[in-house]
């Protein structure tokens, strides 16, 4: 069991299990009567949400090196933890080809869920494994993106 560390009044759980949509983020914003960007992007919600992370990476490591995940310094084995991050994708995706029924293994979350899940808990072991930083660069990206052009690149999709 994990105590969140959070300063805002969206985020309230103790590894309880609750949806939000983006429908549910907007009506969010007009209840608070504020813009969401500018609460994520407060630095007490961004320590928040890097020492909530950090806690949640540093059990995916533990977990998985428990599990015989461990990440040897080269790039043979970067590379196949990379192609596994991928994998999980891949089931992601054949989880919307079958209706994304629900989970066999969680049953309270859909496949889906579940898959993108695993992409994330298989991210978190990599970046914990080498030391990269990847809460912060989550927040800076996210900045980034939010002040891009709309449709930006020039791609059709």
């Amino acid at each position: 069991m994990f105590t969140l560390v959070t300063n805002t009044a969206f985020v309230t759980s103790n590894m309880g299990y609750h949806r939000k949509t983006c429908d549910g983020m907007v009506s969010l914003q007009t209840r608070i009567g504020t813009n969401l960007n500018e609460i994520i992007m407060n630095k007490k919600t961004k320590v928040g949400f890097v020492a909530n992370y950090n806690l949640v990476e540093a059990n995916a490591v533990r977990i998985a090196k428990e599990h015989g995940w461990v990440i040897a310094d080269t790039n043979e084995s970067k590379g196949m933890l990379i192609a596994l991050m991928h994998s999980e994708l891949s089931e992601a995706l054949e989880a919307v080809r079958h209706g994304n029924p629900q989970s066999e293994k969680i049953p309270e979350f859909t496949l889906l869920e579940e898959e993108l899940a695993d992409v994330v808990l298989r991210i978190m072991n990599f970046g914990g494994q080498l030391g990269l930083n990847i809460a912060d660069a989550i927040l800076a990206k996210d900045e980034y993106n939010s002040n891009r052009p709309y449709k930006h690149g020039g791609k059709a999709f």
